[in-house]
């Protein structure tokens, strides 16, 4: 059937794009895990929960600054993902974050 439709095979996906991929799962989830804990935080009347949550929050900041620098020095590292960023990134109103986006809908990651 494939030959039938001239159907071409996908090229297996690079290493980077694994790496990327489970970079972006994971700053997902660090976002996912900051709003939960920001719901948690407001709705703490007791001075412990609301310290530990605090602390919580700090963390997931910090986690998710070194997932988000792997996220870019990946990016630099690959001089096609850095060429298709810097060409998005320079329409007015598309920064990383969107670009990144917008590289997964073609490559199938999100950043």
């Amino acid at each position: 059937m494939g030959a039938l439709l001239e159907l071409r095979a996908d090229q297996p996906k690079s290493e980077t794009l694994h790496d990327l991929k489970q970079l972006a799962t994971a700053r997902l989830a660090l976002i996912k895990d900051r709003t939960a804990a920001k719901a948690r935080l407001a709705a703490t009347t007791h001075v412990l929960p609301s310290q530990q949550i605090k602390r919580r929050l700090k963390q997931i900041e910090r986690d998710l600054s070194q997932v988000t620098e792997a996220i870019d020095a990946i990016v630099a590292a690959d001089k096609d993902l850095a060429a298709r960023a810097e060409i998005l990134t320079s329409i007015p109103g598309i920064a990383k974050v969107t670009a990144c986006a917008i590289q997964g809908n073609r490559m199938r990651f999100r950043c």
